[in-house]
This record gives C-alpha cells, structure tokens and sequence, in this order.
C-alpha cells in the first residue's frame, strides 16, 4: 500500500509555476531600463500593470476577465467621476460591456472595459516601487469602492447597486527599494518560504 498524499512545501510544479513571476519581473526590469532615458519615467508601471494583466488572464479560470477600467453601478449619480483602476476581474461569460475606451497605441490588453457592479469579482492595484507614499496612494484609490461594498444586493433585486459578498481588492508592488529592505528581512524571518 503506498504512503497517504500530505500537503508538500515546496510542492510538485511550484517551480515552475514561479517561472512565470520571474519572466514579469525580468519584462519590468527590461521596462525600467528603458525608462530611465524618459523625462518622466511611467513607462515600467504602464509595463508592470500589463504583465500582470496578461499573466492573470492566462492563470485565471477562461470564465473570468481581466481589464483596466471602470466600475459601474445604477446607484451612482451620472454626475459622479468614475474613478479608473488598474486591474480588473469580472465574470467575462455573464458580464456585458458597458463600454470601450480604445486608445491607438496600446493593445488590446490595456484598452479599459466598463463593467457593471454585480460582475466584478476583484480589484488590483498596481504600483511600480512600494514605498509609504505609494501603498498610501492606492489604498486611498482604493476606497473609491466604498460607496459600492454597502451590499449585498437582494438576489431579487433587477439592478444591481453593489459589488458581490465575495468581492475582493488588494495592492500589488513590483520593487522594492532599499529603504524597504527590512519589511522583506521581516517578512523572510516570519515566513521561511522559497
């Protein structure tokens, strides 16, 4: 009789899943080398968000969507601004597309979908370089989404005004500079993974 399965640390594949993180950290790397020749260096942000837009559409389930863009909901007025966030996951087989920002330049993963509220499952942010002042900026940014986590919404109900129960938001840093080496040291010693 074999030996009963248990929970593995590293497990079989981790490695090679970890492939994918290092090839969108080497395409930021890339980015921000060529940024530095820029009077105002965005360019490895701009890289950042899409890598990881590109690397969440092929690791996420086909039903869900990746998008720059906006949230909408019936219970905002039309006076209102709709704030634009970096990542997007919506349930792409039900959700209809309220509208498309195109821009000439860019690709098609970086054109911004306007989604409705009841279809959208997460939200990132993304920011190059963590520091005080970015983890700040987004987590400001990202309160923009509470007018919309007053629900649940009644199932019954036709129009959706909030985001689901299951909703989720979260931040996302490519870099860490030096003066934030000892959050990594801390975070080494707390939790000895690879």
């Amino acid at each position: 009789m074999s030996e009963k399965l248990k929970i593995e640390f590293p497990a079989q594949g981790w490695k090679q899943f970890l492939t994918s993180r290092k090839e969108i950290l080497d395409a930021f790397d890339r980015a921000k080398q060529k940024a530095k020749a820029h009077e105002v260096e965005t360019f490895h942000g701009n890289v950042a968000e899409a890598e990881l837009r590109k690397w969440l559409s092929s690791f996420l389930p086909k039903r869900y969507g990746v998008t720059p863009g906006y949230i909408v909901s019936p219970g905002l007025k039309s006076s209102e601004k709709t704030p634009h966030f970096d990542v997007i996951i919506y349930d792409q087989l039900e959700a209809p597309v309220l509208w498309v920002e195109d821009t000439p330049d860019i690709s098609a993963q970086g054109r911004s979908l306007a989604i409705p509220v009841e279809y959208v499952r997460g939200v990132l942010e993304v920011k190059s370089t963590f520091s005080s002042s970015n983890a700040q900026d987004a987590i400001a940014h990202l309160t923009d989404l509470l007018p919309l986590m007053g629900g649940p919404d009644d199932p019954q109900e036709k129009y959706k005004l909030h985001l689901p129960a299951t909703f989720c938001c979260g931040l996302v840093f490519f870099d860490l500079n030096e003066e934030h080496q000892w959050l990594f040291r801390w975070h080494h010693f707390a939790w000895p993974g690879p």
